[in-house]
């Protein structure tokens, strides 16, 4: 955790402290009943512990692999290809192509595929495995004019029965899963977290 991370927790956290300690202070002076004290007090803690909650969720936010900026989710930035495969070149060349038939404008930066390797996962039927699908990802960030960025995903998947050859899934090859439209001061913000 960085330390503007932990001087914002802490900071956080004892803002309720200090509000109820003024509210105590407050009370005193209005000479309210004991009953009306405690309601105002617990109200008062209940809107700071939640507005903390809030605070720190949005500081720390992380959604399965995405990072918010700004309130958005985004997809991370990736940059390298790590996959050679001997399909490798074909999945890239099919994700450039679908990109620039929708974003004919937009200027690749990057067209990658961020694992090493098919992702393999168990098929099951009535807890057996009866086959197995392979997962491949391919992400294409453009630039999109002065005013953002365009990162997009693909998902190229392949099922093998047990005891029979590899099939492609015709609606899963590829298929575009997912665009985020990213502008220019996300973009800057979301490079500096992926490093």
């Amino acid at each position: 955790m960085t330390m503007r991370k932990t001087c914002f927790v802490i900071a956080m956290t004892l803002l309720p402290m200090i509000a109820m300690a003024q509210e105590n202070a407050e009370n005193k002076k209005l000479n309210a009943t004991f009953g009306e004290e405690v309601s105002r007090i617990w109200d008062n803690t209940k809107r700071f512990v939640k507005k903390t909650g809030t605070a720190i969720g949005d500081e720390f936010s992380f959604r399965g692999g995405e990072l918010k900026v700004n309130g958005t989710y985004y997809m991370p930035l990736y940059d390298t290809n790590l996959y050679n495969g001997k399909d490798a070149v074909t999945i890239r060349d099919t994700c450039r192509q679908m990109f620039n038939n929708r974003y004919p404008q937009a200027l690749i930066q990057t067209c990658v595929i961020p694992q090493q390797d098919w992702i393999s996962e168990e098929v099951k039927k009535d807890g057996s495995v009866v086959g197995y699908i392979q997962t491949m990802l391919c992400h294409v960030i453009a630039k999109d004019g002065e005013e953002g960025y365009i990162n997009a995903r693909f998902v190229f998947q392949t099922y093998r029965q047990v005891g029979h050859q590899l099939e492609i899934i015709s609606e899963k090859w590829p298929l575009w899963e997912r665009t985020d439209v990213i502008p220019t001061k996300d973009y800057k913000k979301l490079l500096k977290r992926m490093k």
